[in-house]
């Protein structure tokens, strides 16, 4: 505090202002990333500036609707030409500045959700083409003494390893391509490891849960008939 500045980099001629006081950090123009073009900022007295309009936040005990009188009866009291407009409380402020984040939240929540259901549908086709491709080699491993518990294990195995694959590949995608989802993101890093931890534990649950009906079906295979299988 104490040191002076002047409103614009290249104004010569502007009056040198003396720092009185230092804030916490704002989002200065918005919660759409336009703060990270515009690092810093200041205050500046009503009285020194010549804006054509002014915002205030007000905050008491009651609700937001009910200081819209008291507000307007301030403000005649200092200054009667002055109009009042856009009254709204902070909440629905909040809600439409972000208004469309939340509505392409929703649509590619329910992509995702489309997205999930088909990788999952597909891994379970998968698994069960692989076990009936595999029938008289599960009933010549069954016919060599391999139970049941020998046979869910090797499948399982299989579909694990294939999941993983995926979703290590996935992963590095999405690692990569989360820094252009910077400015969309509230209270949440782009790299936020409980997000990805709770990513892959829902692929991991959605991939054995898809792998396990083949599994199953495969440790019912009947040796005799499965020898049979051309």
């Amino acid at each position: 505090m104490g040191q002076q500045l002047r409103r614009h980099a290249k104004e010569e001629e502007g009056p040198w202002r003396t720092i009185v006081g230092i804030v916490p950090d704002l989002y200065m123009e918005g919660l759409m990333g336009r703060v990270q073009r515009h690092p810093s900022g200041f205050y500046i007295p009503v009285a020194q500036t010549d804006a054509s309009f002014l915002s205030i936040a007000v905050r008491g005990p009651a609700r937001p609707d009910t200081l819209t009188a008291v507000m307007r009866d301030e403000v005649a009291a200092l200054h009667a030409d002055t109009p009042i407009y856009l009254v709204r409380s902070m909440a629905r402020a909040l809600r439409e500045e972000i208004w469309y984040v939340d509505l392409f939240g929703g649509i590619f929540a329910v992509f995702g959700g489309l997205a999930l259901l088909l990788a999952g549908a597909g891994l379970y086709a998968v698994m069960a083409t692989g076990v009936a491709q595999r029938t008289r080699e599960l009933g010549i491993r069954m016919a060599l003494g391999a139970g049941s518990r020998n046979v869910l294990g090797m499948i399982l195995r299989q579909g694990f390893v294939e999941l993983i694959a995926g979703l290590l590949l996935g992963l590095a995608l999405a690692a990569v391509l989360s820094r252009g989802l910077r400015s969309l993101l509230f209270g949440v890093a782009p790299w936020d490891s409980s997000v990805f931890l709770a990513i892959s534990a829902t692929m991991l649950a959605c991939g054995l849960a898809a792998s396990v009906v083949p599994a199953l079906r495969a440790t019912h295979v009947d040796p005799a008939i499965a020898l049979r299988t051309q």
